[in-house]
């Protein structure tokens, strides 16, 4: 079973959601949540096989948005830019909640970029959004874009807009930020100075503002509709945006995404929960293998405990780091993401557990960057991400419902329970300064087609979100049997039925399935 790490999807470090690289990939495979671990080497393929699972129904949406408040956006003008065309397009600060004409608090301005679709038979705009919130369009489509099928290239413009608040857009800050993947006490100091020197656009910035910048940019480009394909969070924007101009939207591909329905606490035992089963797969895994470096023909699961146990009992210094429970916790979680890389963790554990090196932790810490030097450009990142998270509802508000999530956590996932703090952002939403956006009724137009990817083996937006994503919508689902977080573009059975689906809107035949 292979599996992909593509950094582009996974946001920032202190949510947990570690800056990595697209690796190879190898055998084995984590068991999902709510089942006995168990051991899974398939023979690894690419072919379309049926599924068993149900045809997906249409329901009516239950997103809570506001109505569309009317903005004229200036024409866009497009400047070369190396390979690429560039724009700057003027957005109001704060949409006008009321519904009345017109918005309030002046304009912000989004950093654009388009790739030309190489044919004359170009069908329109292909919107890209990363995951985060926080995660660069921009920097999506210059990754991306060589790499996608080659009639995607040919037949769209692909567009890549950076959400307010990131660096090439308007900027917002927060204030002086170090390393808050493992230090907790740096996150209570961050979201601290967030919250005492929150600006207007960070108070009015969430999944709402953000569709509505998207739909900016599409009037300033004088496009009727759009096509859409959004990674992770991105496929949480994509619904939003759908919910709110329905009758705009061309098509939409969900890759990985989050379920909005499912409730905040929800979410985060979700994730955890299948870390832990993900962690029983890979002892499992190791067991059946002499070659396994952790594999000393001991019951894995008992020296597991102890080697976690004695880190979070005697940390100890490595270069420019201390190797406590927390960064332990974000190392294994880090590995076992990719299967690729369960004999690497093999070896890590081992040397820790017998000579006690940190010789591949310090290797591994620096690949990760947790402490990179462009602090500005993470404190944009950051910025965005808890402006968007607290304002969309998405994280515990009382520091009731965080007490009562940490005791179900310690449950589901007693080797991972520092990453609740890490997942929470040390309980930033706590006391934020605007509250979550109130409950409006959606609009039950039906919006474009959609089609939902997701790997069954995911650590950072689990499958079964995917799956009750697809129902509540009525889309076209296709379950990957692999390791990662994001599939299109890389795998030639998802590339190929995603290419029929953007070009022609031809849906994947029901029960179909990528290996």
């Amino acid at each position: 079973m292979h599996g992909r790490r593509n950094p582009l999807l996974f946001g920032l470090a202190v949510v947990g959601l570690s800056l990595v690289t697209l690796a190879p990939t190898s055998t084995g495979a984590a068991v999902r949540k709510g089942s006995k671990a168990r051991l899974r080497v398939p023979t690894v393929t690419t072919t379309v096989t049926p599924a068993t699972t149900m045809p997906a129904t249409t329901t009516t949406t239950s997103t809570t948005l506001a109505p569309t408040a009317p903005f004229v956006p200036t024409p866009i003008t497009w400047t070369t830019c190396g390979l690429y065309d560039c724009a700057r397009v003027v957005v109001p600060r704060s949409y006008d909640q009321s519904g009345e004409s017109g918005s309030s608090g002046g304009n912000l301005t989004l950093q654009v970029i388009r790739s030309r679709a190489t044919s004359a038979d170009r069908i329109g705009t292909l919107f890209m959004y990363p995951g985060g919130p926080g995660g660069s369009s921009v920097s999506v489509v210059q990754s991306l874009e060589k790499r996608l099928p080659a009639e995607v290239r040919a037949r769209f413009d692909l567009i890549g807009v950076d959400s307010r608040g990131l660096p090439r857009s308007t900027p917002f800050r927060c204030g002086d930020i170090t390393d808050l993947s493992t230090n907790r006490e740096a996150r209570l100091r961050y979201t601290a100075a967030c919250k005492l020197n929150a600006s207007q656009e960070l108070l009015t910035t969430d999944s709402e503002t953000n569709a509505r910048d998207m739909d900016t940019v599409r009037a300033a480009m004088g496009e009727p509709t759009i096509t859409f394909v959004g990674y992770s969070y991105g496929g949480q924007l994509g619904r939003a945006y759908a919910t709110l101009f329905p009758e705009r939207v061309r098509a939409m591909v969900l890759d990985s995404p989050t379920d909005p329905a499912t409730a905040p606490e929800q979410r985060i035992i979700d994730q955890l929960e299948a870390r832990e089963s993900t962690l029983a797969s890979f002892l499992q895994y190791c067991t059946a293998r002499p070659s396994c470096a952790f594999n000393d023909g001991t019951d894995l699961s008992i020296r597991y405990t102890a080697l976690a146990t004695q880190v979070a009992a005697f940390p100890v210094a490595g270069n420019g780091y201390t190797l406590d429970r927390a960064l332990f916790e974000l190392l294994v979680d880090n590995e076992l993401r990719t299967d690729s890389r369960w004999s690497t963790l093999g070896l890590i554990l081992r040397d820790l557990i017998t000579t006690g090196s940190l010789t591949r932790v310090n290797a591994l810490v620096s690949s990760l960057d947790l402490s990179s030097a462009d602090t500005a450009a993470r404190d944009n990142a950051l910025a965005v991400y808890l402006s968007t998270v607290c304002r969309d509802g998405f994280m515990p508000t009382t520091q009731a419902e965080l007490d009562d999530l940490s005791g179900r956590v310690a449950t589901v996932a007693p080797h991972f329970v520092t990453r609740l703090d890490i997942l929470t952002a040390g309980g930033s939403c706590l006391n934020w300064p605007v509250p979550p956006r109130p409950a409006r009724t959606a609009p039950t137009v039906a919006s474009g087609p959609t089609l939902v990817i997701s790997t069954v083996w995911d650590l950072t937006t689990p499958h079964e979100w995917s799956q009750q994503l697809a129902q509540s919508i009525g889309a076209s689902i296709i379950p990957v049997d692999r390791t990662g977080h994001g599939v299109f573009p890389g795998l030639s059975c998802v590339d190929t039925l995603t290419t029929r689906f953007l070009v022609d809107l031809s849906p994947p035949p029901f029960g179909t399935r990528c290996f």
